[in-house]
């Protein structure tokens, strides 16, 4: 239950998270948080790796929980 719940605020970080170019920076910045935006180098792929990142790592966490609780309670 715990990876269940644990798995659902990184699904929402991955799915507000927009990367965007701007002059000489790739960058990308929270929808829900106005704070401002986070930038690297153009050439830099760590806005991509942060956004899929954080859905991945929110979907095996997801998938872990149902499987514990499955175990749980004894279908498996």
């Amino acid at each position: 239950m715990a990876l269940t719940i644990l798995s659902i605020p990184l699904i929402f970080l991955g799915a507000f998270i927009k990367v965007y170019s701007a002059e000489a920076t790739h960058c990308l910045a929270i929808s829900f948080v106005g704070k401002g935006s986070f930038c690297f180098e153009q050439g830099s792929d760590m806005p991509e790796l942060i956004k899929y990142g954080c859905v991945l790592a929110g979907f095996a966490l997801l998938y872990a929980g149902r499987r514990q609780i499955k175990r749980a309670r004894g279908l498996e």
